[in-house]
This record gives C-alpha cells, structure tokens and sequence, in this order.
C-alpha cells in the first residue's frame, strides 16, 4: 500500500499547506522507476508527473518540498507511489513520500479516474535526474516561489518551493494524449458526416442532369391528306393490277 497517512496537527506542522509537501527527493524516485517498466500506464504517470511537478519548477532537488495545490492530485501522486512500492518492493516503503510533518491535513483521495495511455508515437526513455537539472550543459534554472525552510520530523532541512498558478498553466496545455484522442474522434465523426467524394463525382448535379436527361422519342409527323391519298392510290388493287 502507499503511503496515505495525513498530518496529525502539533507543534511541528504548518497549516499554509493542507494539501501536504512532497518530497522532492521521492518524486525523483517515482520517476527514475516507473519510466523503466515500460508499462504504458506507468510511463502515464511519468508525463503527468513531470507535466506537474517538475517543469513548473524547473529543476528540483532531493531535499525539496513542492507544495500540493490541488486535492486530486492525490490520487495520480498515491497511484504513482503505490507502483514504486510494487517495483521496487514492501522495503521501499519506508521512503517518505511527504515531508514529515508536511502531510496532508485531509485524509487522501486515492479513487478516481487516472491516465492509462500516452500519446501515439511517445518514445519511452528513463528519466533520469541530470536530465532535468542540465541542458546543452547548461544548469536549468529554478521556478515558482521559494516559501522558506523547514526542519523535518528526521531533522532534515527542507527547502520549501510553491507555484502560483501551476494548475492552471497544466490545464491550459491540454495533456498530448487528450488532445489526440478528441482529434481521433473529431476526425471519425467528420468521415461520417462527410460524403463520398468520389461517389458525388459520379452523381450528376441538378443543372447537368437537366441537360443529359434521357431525349424524348422523336415526333413521327403525321402525313398529309394528300401524301395519305397518292399512297392509298399506290397500293390500291386496281392501280397494281394495271401497272
């Protein structure tokens, strides 16, 4: 099982925070694991992670605390860290995914609906820490709002960051895989609707059918009374018998 323990308020905790304080040293963890099983909810998780919890801080380190802004997220962190425990083992339990004394306040939700696919053509690679912290040889800079220190239950100094806003900036950029699956169905409806092409090619319109709409029969004009006489004349009995 995860770990789902909530704070129990004393001296030691700090209430700005009720949504809890991840440590930054076990969402390194979470992703250096579930980016290597190559099990395509697993690596769901991965993106999601990252698309919360590290590109909003830039780069983050093991002794960090990254402050939870939003009471859903519980169930992708609790999800996330209940396959770290199946991976990695019942010991790697004892790693505290929250900082001791930064608890959620609130008992965790851990039901509800979570990511199970990635987008088409997402090539699976293991994340890797120095990945986040340096590109082009370059250190990442730091983001969001640094709260403050604090000490820990295990008397570990905590360098608490926040980001204002993070959640909406997530929400703004719709997850790749979303984005594909409305596409998919966009695209599926619109082939529906959409007639055959080369069928209403073949399929005259109003104006050209009538103009190559089948000819009537020609009018056989009647003869006249006089071309009607000389052809009785002609074939009379009396006219042949005398010719």
């Amino acid at each position: 099982m995860s770990d789902t323990s909530y704070r129990q308020r004393d001296g030691n905790s700090d209430d700005r925070w009720p949504d809890g304080v991840l440590s930054g040293g076990m969402v390194i963890d979470l992703l250096e694991c579930l980016s290597r099983t190559t099990r395509e909810p697993d690596y769901a998780l991965v993106l999601w992670l990252k698309a919360h919890y590290i590109e909003p801080f830039g780069r983050i380190e093991r002794l960090d605390g990254l402050v939870v802004t939003e009471t859903q997220d519980h169930m992708f962190i609790h999800r996330a860290h209940e396959r770290f425990i199946d991976v990695q083992g019942y010991r790697s339990k004892q790693h505290k995914l929250w900082v001791t004394g930064l608890e959620p306040i609130d008992e965790i939700i851990t039901q509800g609906r979570l990511p199970q696919s990635v987008p088409r053509n997402t090539e699976y690679e293991a994340w890797r820490a120095s990945d986040m912290s340096f590109k082009n040889g370059i250190e990442v800079a730091r983001k969001g709002k640094f709260e403050g220190t604090f000490l820990d239950k295990s008397k570990w100094e905590r360098k608490i960051w926040s980001v204002p806003g993070a959640k909406k900036e997530c929400e703004k950029e719709e997850p790749e895989s979303v984005k594909v699956e409305r596409k998919d169905e966009e695209d599926a409806k619109v082939k529906l609707e959409e007639p055959d092409k080369e069928n209403l090619a073949n399929i005259p319109s109003p104006e050209h059918a009538a103009k190559v709409s089948p000819k009537t029969p020609p009018r056989i004009k009647a003869p006249s009374p006089e071309v009607s006489a000389d052809i009785w004349y002609m074939s009379s009995p009396e006219h042949t018998r005398s010719a």
